[in-house]
C-alpha cells in the first residue's frame, strides 16, 4: 500500500530514468546500509566508471523537482488520508535538538506508539548536502 503510493508520486515527479535511476540508488542503501556519496557510488549496479556514477547521484539529488514540498509532502498528505478520518485526533510532535552548532527542527506524527517524521530542517545539514 505505502509502496504503491510512493512510487506513484515519484513516477509523476520525476522522468523515467530518474525514477529508475532512484530505485537502484534506494536498492543500493538497503544493501550498504550506509549514507555515503562515495559509498553509495560504488554500490550502484551500473557499468560506467565510479566517478561517472557519483557525478550521476549528484545530478539526481540536485533535481528541482526532488525537494521535500514536491516528494515527501504529497506521501504524507495521502498517507495522512489513507489511515485518519477527517474527525480523528492527530498528534503532532515537535523537537529541537540543539549540538553546539548544530540545530535541527523536526515535526512528526504520532501513531501507534511510532513517530513518522513529516518535516525537518537543518540549516547546516541542507546545505552541505550536495
Amino acid at each position: 500500500m505505502i509502496a504503491k503510493l510512493y512510487q506513484k508520486i515519484l513516477q509523476n515527479q520525476l522522468r523515467h530514468t530518474a525514477y529508475l535511476f532512484l530505485n537502484l540508488m534506494v536498492i543500493s542503501l538497503q544493501l550498504i546500509k550506509q549514507v555515503k556519496l562515495d559509498v553509495l557510488a560504488e554500490s550502484i549496479p551500473l557499468p560506467i566508471l565510479l566517478e561517472s556514477r557519483r557525478r550521476k547521484v549528484r545530478r539526481l539529488l540536485r533535481l528541482k523537482n526532488f525537494t521535500i514540498e514536491t516528494i515527501w509532502f504529497p506521501c504524507i498528505r495521502a498517507l495522512l488520508e489513507e489511515m485518519f478520518n477527517p474527525k480523528d485526533r492527530i498528534y503532532l510532535v515537535i523537537d529541537r535538538t540543539s549540538w553546539s552548532v548544530i540545530n535541527i527542527l523536526m515535526v512528526s506524527v504520532v501513531y501507534d506508539h511510532r513517530a513518522w517524521p513529516i518535516y525537518w530542517e537543518h540549516p547546516i545539514l541542507a546545505s552541505c548536502l550536495i
